[in-house]
């Protein structure tokens, strides 16, 4: 009985959040269209604070900072509703906006065709939704299998055989997109907030390699000490502070 009063209680103070979150949100968009952007940032935020996160929170955060012309901050929104979303169009369309305003020396290396397409069709569907499409064609190989098995008839046997060759390769593919989709979610990134120079080595006595300047995003790959190594958009490694950049995730 006890439980069953804690669950009860949760679930009201869940309720009470998520109203209070929608009465908060529409405040920040009234900000927002009033021009009271430090308003509006202010108050999404707050939402973010409990956790409370979605695509559209981060667009319209963005987009706030974005008026504010803190680019570095407008890039970190987006890249976290990217993480929610990967193929929002609106956050996509802003986010290559706001790099366009980057004072960056950093070329982008991009990557081949292939990998490009990839990532996207990987990103088309949510992990969970690749996971439930592996257990469906899982059930299906199963059933066709068990037909093989348990059918005397010839063309019975016959059909049950490519079907399950046909379901195997789809059932491979969804199984790598969903790999994918998970490793891009779980990719530790990060955006530039202040200024610095990506050194060579874990320490201030490292050679300079190349400047990074607010806004500009890296791939955290390791950690030593206060010093995050990062790979950069040119596909260049090298070390920079830990307090230099925001953990995107």
């Amino acid at each position: 009985m006890k439980n069953y009063l804690i669950a009860i209680l949760c679930l009201f103070y869940v309720s009470l959040m998520a109203q209070d979150a929608t009465k908060t949100f529409q405040d920040a968009n009234d900000a927002y269209i009033n021009k009271s952007y430090d308003q509006a940032i202010e108050l999404y935020e707050s939402i973010a604070v409990q956790g409370l996160k979605s695509p559209e929170l981060f667009l319209n955060l963005g987009n706030a900072y974005y008026q504010e012309a803190k680019f570095a901050q407008a890039i970190l929104s987006y890249e976290r509703g990217l993480k929610i979303s990967p193929n929002n169009k609106d956050i996509l369309e802003n986010l290559e906006i706001t790099n366009n305003q980057l004072d960056s020396e950093i070329l982008e290396v991009p990557p081949f065709v292939l990998v490009r397409w990839w990532r996207g069709f990987s990103n088309f569907l949510s992990t969970d939704i690749w996971a439930i499409l592996q257990v469906l064609l899982m059930g299906a190989m199963a059933f066709f299998v068990s037909r093989y098995f348990l059918k005397e008839d010839l063309s019975v046997k016959r059909k049950s055989i490519y079907s399950t060759l046909i379901i195997l390769p789809i059932f491979l593919i969804t199984f790598l997109a969903a790999n994918s989709n998970a490793n891009y979610k779980n990719n530790q990134s990060a955006v530039v907030m202040t200024e610095t120079s990506i050194k060579d080595g874990p320490d201030d006595r490292s050679d300079d390699i190349n400047n990074l300047y607010p806004g500009n995003t890296v791939i955290v790959l390791d950690k030593i000490d206060a010093w995050f190594k990062v790979k950069l958009k040119n596909q260049s490694v090298g070390w920079i502070p830990q307090q230099s950049v925001e953990m995107i995730d």
